[in-house]
């Protein structure tokens, strides 16, 4: 019996290295049902690439006054079939996984997804080293975009 030869990340793939590494920032919170006055709060996240390079594994801590508010648990992928970036996210919110699906342009990344709450984007934008920034929006129907969120971090 041949032996069959193992697949390799893509340079798809190898884009989420970028995100690997741990990242602190300041979130700005848009008025919304989750915060209602809007605020400011940190942001702290660890990334770590895992299965071989296929993936991004996430870990999210959002803290307001030195206390956790919010905690986050991603694992990101690319969809060589597709030509699609893909989330699933899990979160405090007990709401089950949600899975974002997107694609890149250049440094940055915009995904989307769709379920019982509405429409939610998320673009993460990488064009700077040592920096990044993401935005969370929201859509009752997905054409009029809300911010809820904004955060630039750093890695270190």
């Amino acid at each position: 019996m041949e032996s069959m030869e193992m697949p390799q990340p893509t340079e798809a793939h190898a884009w989420l290295e970028k995100l690997a590494g741990t990242w602190t920032g300041t979130e700005i919170m848009s008025p919304s049902p989750w915060a209602p006055k809007g605020g400011t709060a940190k942001g702290i996240i660890e990334n770590r690439m895992a299965l071989g390079g296929f993936s991004l594994i996430q870990e999210y801590r959002q803290e307001i006054e030195g206390k956790v508010t919010f905690e986050g648990h991603g694992v990101f992928s690319y969809d060589g079939k597709t030509e699609e970036y893909l989330l699933y996210w899990w979160d405090s919110m007990g709401m089950g996984v949600n899975d974002f699906r997107g694609k890149r342009d250049g440094d940055r990344l915009t995904l989307e997804h769709t379920g019982p709450m509405g429409h939610n984007r998320t673009v993460f934008d990488l064009g700077k080293a040592g920096t990044y920034t993401f935005r969370m929006q929201f859509s009752p129907d997905g054409a009029a975009w809300m911010n809820m969120m904004e955060g630039t971090y750093t890695q270190g």
